[in-house]
């Protein structure tokens, strides 16, 4: 976000600074919180004015040009967290070894052990959002969906438990609302009490094809940039040929700097891949699927230790690794391969 000089995140100082609770450190918190998205913004140009905030992510309404929820908008709840921090209503336990002592899930009282996992597992998701949907979609906001809609004596934010006798369901071609919320006869309503499989079979399978269609957008101030599913797909790549000549010693450091800094697209080979791409889309969509699997995986790696390392070098480097040698090729679909999507 330096476009937005919002500062280093990854700055110790930085990060110091924003922990300060102090009133002379109020209008430095009260200007990183203006850079954020107003979620009660719904004004007619809120699409216009919150283009250019944080966060930098499409919104639920990015297929209706002009509304306010083109842009993601944080909850009113986060959002009121935000404005109490930068009013200075925070406590700064940032160098409080008991707040952050917790390093292993035994560290923590058996109790409070299951409710850790599942914080565990939700915070890498990318939530928000649903055009989609990356992890799942539109309907976890629905309260039908919860154990506790209508039942207070419920635990929070638990999926209902369905008990319909098979998982294949048929709602038509038109999931209206009376069938998402009634059902249709002896079909039970989609948006309601879940079975196994019930929650990600709304998403793309593979899901890559579809995050890999939205993963890196040319906007009109003419930058590609990864505005939909941030961090769940590599736009460019170090590959793992490059990273070879980096760590040899016997290379000019010229040289070094040179492949260091080369990047590829992770989805060259691929054709027609992408939201803008050259191919059309659903090129991009059927190669995806055939070809997801010998995409490469970016890897943590040492950076060079020799007594000739160059400047500027760090001591770990994220790495392409993986990727199949029969990438560079079309995919022609066929009738052999399954349906294609309609």
């Amino acid at each position: 976000m330096g476009w937005l000089d919002a500062g280093d995140f990854s700055d110790p100082a930085h990060i110091a600074r924003l922990a300060d609770p102090s009133e002379e450190n109020r209008a430095f918190r009260e200007k990183v919180f203006a850079m954020f998205r107003d979620p009660y913004d719904d004004a007619p140009d809120a699409y216009v004015t919150g283009a250019a905030k944080l966060p930098y992510m499409m919104g639920d309404g990015v297929n209706y040009s002009g509304s306010p929820l083109q842009w993601f908008r944080f909850p009113t709840r986060q959002y009121e967290h935000l404005r109490a921090w930068a009013a200075g209503d925070f406590v700064n336990d940032l160098e409080d070894d008991t707040a952050n002592a917790v390093v292993r899930l035994e560290d923590l009282p058996v109790e409070r052990q299951p409710m850790a996992l599942t914080e565990a597992a939700l915070e890498p998701c990318s939530g928000g959002a649903f055009h989609p949907g990356v992890e799942l979609s539109y309907y976890l906001r629905l309260a039908e969906l919860y154990a506790r809609n209508g039942d207070s004596s419920s635990e929070p934010f638990r999926i209902a438990h369905g008990t319909r006798p098979g998982l294949l369901q048929n709602v038509g071609r038109l999931l209206t609302p009376a069938k998402a919320f009634e059902g249709d006869g002896d079909v039970p309503p989609p948006v309601g009490p879940q079975m196994a499989g019930d929650l990600t079979r709304w998403m793309g399978l593979p899901w890559q094809c579809d995050v890999f269609s939205c993963q890196q957008v040319l906007m009109q101030e003419d930058f590609p940039t990864a505005v939909w599913w941030p961090a769940h797909l590599p736009v460019d790549v170090l590959p793992e040929a490059y990273y070879k000549q980096v760590m040899r010693s016997d290379l000019p450091a010229h040289e070094r700097q040179r492949f260091l800094g080369g990047r590829v697209a992770w989805s060259r080979g691929v054709s027609g891949i992408g939201y803008h791409a050259s191919g059309s889309y659903w090129d991009g969509i059927t190669n995806m699927i055939a070809l997801w699997e010998r995409m490469g995986f970016v890897v943590r790696r040492p950076g060079p230790d020799d007594a000739g390392r160059p400047d500027g070098i760090p001591d770990e480097l994220f790495v392409e690794v993986g990727r199949a040698d029969t990438m560079e090729m079309r995919f022609d679909w066929s009738d052999e391969h399954g349906l294609l999507p309609k």
